[in-house]
């Protein structure tokens, strides 16, 4: 009968729980430290591992979307956080994603992905309008499919109809938007609802927890809806 015995340091285990932070300059991290077991049962010192934060990069094969670790940003041995320098005010907005990768002298534990929306905020005015049915800036969905309308309350001919991809709520968020000393900043669009009675503006001061702008009460016909940004206004 055969006997396996795995010698020495284990590997670290899989990394879990990890966040980031917008610092605009830096991005911050912190995850839940790997524990004293290695995937091969054997021991494990945590205040021997490494942790290595990498950009990642989605490559595409065969119609199907993998993370591929790109560049080390950086590095902490024996904590749970790392703050790295990465500006994320340049650029196109989209998102950029990282990793978090446990390692020892034994070798690398599997890492944990996270991303953050980068790239410069957009300037006042911001205008969408939907013409020529297509989006003009970073937009991200949510159960939501979006289908284009010749139905525009401002008559060119153009607006956008947002579905729901299953029963629950449906979500349409815009990129990141530059509101830093502008007086009275608010937010002004047309809207009217087919089933849907409601729709509820949220708004995110740089990168923070969402909180309920207003709710705005939708009926058959276009309404014009305005809210103040005046609690977000410093964004």
């Amino acid at each position: 009968e055969k006997v396996s015995v795995y010698v020495g340091y284990d590997v670290p285990a899989s990394v879990e729980g990890t966040a980031v932070q917008d610092r605009f300059s830096n991005v911050y991290f912190s995850w839940n430290g790997v524990g004293t077991t290695g995937p091969n049962g054997a021991y494990v010192d945590p205040a021997q591992v490494t942790y290595k934060a990498w950009t990642v990069n989605i490559e595409t094969y065969q119609g199907m979307q993998f993370p591929v670790l790109n560049q080390q940003i950086g590095e902490a041995t024996g904590k749970t956080n790392l703050e790295v320098a990465y500006n994320t005010l340049q650029g196109n907005q989209d998102y950029q994603y990282f990793a978090i990768q446990p390692t020892n002298i034994s070798g690398a534990g599997e890492e944990e992905y996270v991303a953050l929306l980068t790239g410069k905020p957009y300037e006042l005015p911001f205008l969408e309008s939907f013409t020529d049915n297509n989006l003009h800036y970073f937009w991200e969905t949510e159960n939501a499919r979006l289908l284009t309308s010749e139905d525009a309350s401002d008559g060119d001919g153009a607006a956008v109809e947002i579905l729901a991809k299953q029963t629950g709520g449906v979500f349409f968020e815009s990129g990141k938007i530059n509101i830093k000393d502008i007086t009275n900043p608010a937010i002004i669009f047309d809207a009217k609802g087919t089933g849907v009675r409601a729709l509820t503006v949220y708004v995110s001061k740089d990168g923070g927890d969402y909180q309920i702008l207003q709710t705005a009460q939708l009926s058959g016909t276009y309404n014009t809806f305005q809210m103040p940004l005046t609690e977000v206004q410093d964004a």
